[in-house]
């Protein structure tokens, strides 16, 4: 009787054990089909990305020859759209497509002997203010990388540090052949050009 009561005290442990690695391996490969926080399905990302982004604000600071680097904090459309690297208007299509745009700066008027823009069209443009500002783009993690079909001269690699409904906050750090930074800035893009206010000039003497 006692044997019995033994081996009927090792079988129970043995199927507890077997219950407990069944379900440890269940919690991996539940970990693995998720990427364990890290999962490489942006099915969700991609959906909100496409659409109108606009740039809104940008800040950072950048030069056009890796030195006397200057610092951005704008919201006005002539100093977004001097970026070196980034365009103003992007359009992501669905079909992993997109377009880019920069502003061709119309309506000056002279405002305390500075002349300031009132007016914009846009011009299809990549990245650094050339290429064909069309391709494809590439999604991994949080980094979004515009292929322009000119090429990568004209293709940009960026973070997206924030996406929302309605807003698109992307960070660029562009460097020449010999890996001097030319621009380090995050811009705030809203959708459909909402949050837009460029022609405010608020630090200007209006009187």
């Amino acid at each position: 009787m006692k044997k019995l009561i033994n081996f009927m005290s090792i079988m129970l442990c043995c199927m507890m054990l077997a219950t407990a690695f069944t379900a440890c391996g269940g919690d991996d490969d539940g970990g693995s089909s998720s990427g364990g926080g890290g999962s490489t399905d942006n099915s969700t990302t991609k959906a909100k990305l496409v659409g109108k982004w606009q740039a809104i604000a940008a800040k950072g600071t950048f030069s056009r020859n890796g030195y006397n680097y200057k610092d951005i904090n704008t919201k006005e459309i002539y100093g977004i759209d001097s970026l070196y690297s980034t365009p103003a208007l992007i359009i992501i299509n669905s079909d992993g497509k997109f377009e880019s745009f920069h502003a061709e700066l119309s309506n000056y008027k002279i405002i305390n002997g500075t002349s300031y823009p009132f007016a914009y069209s846009w011009r299809k443009q990549g990245a650094y203010h050339g290429g064909d500002g069309e391709g494809t783009y590439t999604l991994e993690g949080n980094q979004i990388q515009l292929n322009d079909n000119a090429g990568s001269p004209f293709s940009i690699k960026a973070t997206i540090n924030s996406l929302t409904n309605d807003r698109l906050i992307l960070h660029i750090v562009s460097e020449d052949d010999e890996g001097k930074c030319h621009e380090n800035v995050i811009v705030t893009y809203g959708r459909d050009g909402d949050g837009v206010e460029y022609f405010t000039y608020p630090y200007l003497n209006w009187n």
